[in-house]
């Protein structure tokens, strides 16, 4: 009986995305942002503005969902691609797209649990820059407050020894007749601060030029505090990286040499420790060369202390022979 259900719910996603990936607004949005060829920023921008401008497709969809709700043995969201918590009971998300070029996705909030958040907890003393741009607009009749607060804008070499200057904050409310709100990640981080009806919001991030990490940076003086891996496949690839160093294969340090010119520095990073676990003193050499190439300051001074490190270790041998 479980499988047949399971099967019931395949069938139901399968179809479901046959209707939302031609309907005519998103169709044309899905395809663009599928297309194997190369897009521009400029024309992915242009293929998500139609969801913000006629958003039947998803009142339709709506009525879809309800009707599978009502009628389905399992009461799980009917939305294709399933439903995150967003780290507390205030944001659930549904993910309706995703691939290496945008996310599509709506954000459900619950007014009553981001009051009472907001009552029993001090605002908090930092923000997230995501890294990546966001677009989102409210759908229904709800509404939300929320603030943009500006710092110095990140790159993928910048120091995060050293503070972002912060630029100030600007406060925006959000409904249906305002209109899409268009955030740089890299620069500005959203804080919500209240909501009325709960809102719902229609979210496209794109992915396509994002940083490949993510931080924290204090509100009053723009210390960077904890760093994180923006993408998935960053993080399968320092597990391997573990992986492999902790394999019997000859050729595992040829592997790991590869990342060492990863295009995010925590990767590289993460490749070069491997490497000189597996090498130990040996791996000085192919560090040195490592670092004369390191664009980010924040990673070279990581390099130059492994290094150090390692040539204590010689000297240490050495005294001992």
């Amino acid at each position: 009986m479980l499988a047949n259900a399971i099967n019931e719910e395949a069938s139901y996603y399968s179809e479901e995305l046959r209707y939302l990936h031609t309907d005519p607004v998103l169709g044309a949005a899905v395809a663009t942002l599928s297309s194997p060829h190369e897009i521009s920023n400029g024309e992915l921008m242009a293929a998500v503005e139609p969801l913000f401008a006629d958003t039947s497709w998803l009142s339709q969809a709506g009525r879809r969902w309800v009707a599978h709700l009502s009628a389905g043995a399992f009461h799980y969201p009917p939305v294709p691609g399933g439903l995150a918590d967003g780290g507390t009971d205030v944001i659930k998300t549904a993910l309706i797209f995703k691939n290496e070029r945008a996310i599509i996705s709506l954000q459900s909030f619950d007014s009553a649990a981001l009051a009472l958040t907001r009552n029993r907890l001090a605002v908090a003393d930092y923000v997230v820059l995501t890294g990546r741009t966001t677009i989102m607009a409210v759908v229904n009749e709800g509404s939300v407050s929320c603030e943009l607060l500006q710092f110095e804008a990140l790159n993928r070499d910048t120091d995060l020894d050293q503070p972002l200057e912060v630029h100030g904050t600007t406060r925006v409310e959000l409904d249906r007749g305002s209109g899409p709100l268009t955030s740089d990640g890299r620069s500005t981080a959203v804080r919500y601060l209240s909501s009325q009806g709960d809102p719902l919001i229609l979210s496209v991030t794109v992915m396509a030029d994002a940083l490949p990490y993510r931080c924290t940076v204090a509100t009053d003086s723009g210390r960077i505090g904890e760093v994180k891996a923006a993408r998935d496949h960053d993080n399968m690839a320092r597990t391997g990286m573990t992986l492999l160093r902790q394999l019997g294969d000859d050729s595992r340090g040829d592997a790991l040499l590869k990342f060492f010119g990863h295009e995010a520095h925590f990767v590289r990073w993460h490749a070069m420790r491997e490497y000189a676990a597996l090498r130990g003193t040996d791996a000085i050499p192919e560090l040195q060369s490592a670092l004369a190439a390191e664009t980010s300051p924040y990673l070279a001074r990581a390099i130059d202390r492994l290094i150090e490190a390692l040539r204590a270790l010689i000297e240490d041998q050495a005294k001992c022979l």
